[in-house]
């Protein structure tokens, strides 16, 4: 037992030297990038330790293989090294967002919904499970009497696990969904937010001809589902149980319930406070995406061709028109 103790002392102790529960880029990365408030996610942080691939990977303790993992035993959350940025000899820093997309391309997304799940797990045991807070018990009381009773009806598989990954999974399905909608956003109004490149398609050369150039060197809102709640929006067709998968769907007269989504998205929604619709997402990046002084100068440009073309046609009817007369 004594050598037990000792080995694992050994371990916690590597960690704290390894590796770093610093998110100091990372946290106020994420608030940029979506317009998040990052309190929730930093006291959580403070709460665990975070680690790179180690001793207790290599001895199979935590999954060597997944991108990231959280052990509520040790109280860790492991990320592969390729999400660390070294700061010292013995710390290092979760990488920003801007890094991870530098390094990732199109699939930085993906590292972010991944981390913030973990993190997700995390918040279940310090804070939600816990009843910290007013929200926190109002979402561990449908988690436990309404949620956790439907898997047991439902599946053969963990019901104790199954809502802490029901709402890992929710949590990285609204970074997904929200970064799928500022793509959509970015493509409605002819930019490639990739290669920092703009194109004119049809719609963009008729608003031209339309609207004032103030309005138009602004983000169009894509009005398919622009006013439809994340909240109504954001569904969890299944969860990972072990290996396992347990689909979370009408099951004849025991249904998954609506309600129990949303109230999920209303604890992510009182703590982290994200924009509400597409609409709204709209809003945010016409005032912080980085293309703007880019965008402005390339719509001006397109505004005054297209009108410029308007005018000579008219220019052209009105000199036929005169002709006609004669």
């Amino acid at each position: 037992m004594k050598s037990i103790q000792i080995f694992l002392f050994f371990c916690l102790t590597s960690f704290h030297f390894s590796a770093t529960r610093h998110v100091v880029k990372f946290a106020p990365s994420v608030a940029k990038y979506f317009g998040f408030q990052m309190d929730r996610f930093v006291d959580v942080a403070s709460e665990i330790h975070f680690a790179k691939p180690s001793f207790l990977a290599r001895m199979g303790i935590i999954n060597a293989d997944a991108e990231a993992s959280y052990n509520s035993k040790l109280n860790v959350i492991e990320l592969r090294e390729s999400n660390f940025v070294k700061v010292s000899r013995f710390k290092a820093r979760v990488k920003s967002v801007e890094e991870l997309k530098a390094d990732a391309g199109y699939m930085f997304s993906v590292k972010i919904s991944t981390i913030m799940h973990e993190m997700a797990h995390a918040e279940m045991d310090h804070f939600i499970l816990k009843k910290v807070s007013n929200q926190d018990k109002k979402l561990a009381d449908i988690l436990k009497k309404e949620v956790k009773p439907w898997i047991k009806r439902n599946s053969k598989l963990s019901s104790s696990i199954g809502i802490y990954e029901l709402h890992g999974y929710f949590v990285g399905q609204i970074i997904e969904t929200m970064h799928n909608d500022m793509g959509d956003i970015y493509l409605y109004n002819g930019i490639n937010s990739y290669s920092g490149k703009f194109f004119a398609g049809k719609l963009m050369k008729q608003k031209a001809k339309e609207l004032p150039l103030e309005e138009f060197t602004q983000l169009f809102v894509p009005e398919s589902r622009a006013d439809i709640s994340y909240g109504d929006r954001i569904r969890v067709g299944y969860i990972w149980v072990k290996g396992k998968e347990i689909e979370l769907k009408s099951t004849g007269n025991d249904p998954f319930k609506d309600e129990w989504y949303q109230a999920l998205w209303d604890h992510f929604s009182y703590y982290y406070q994200p924009v509400q619709n597409i609409r709204e997402l709209t809003a945010y990046l016409n005032q912080t995406h980085s293309l703007k002084e880019e965008l402005v100068e390339y719509r001006t440009k397109l505004h005054q061709e297209q009108n410029q073309e308007e005018q000579l046609l008219e220019s052209e009817i009105d000199l036929f028109s005169g002709v006609n007369k004669n």
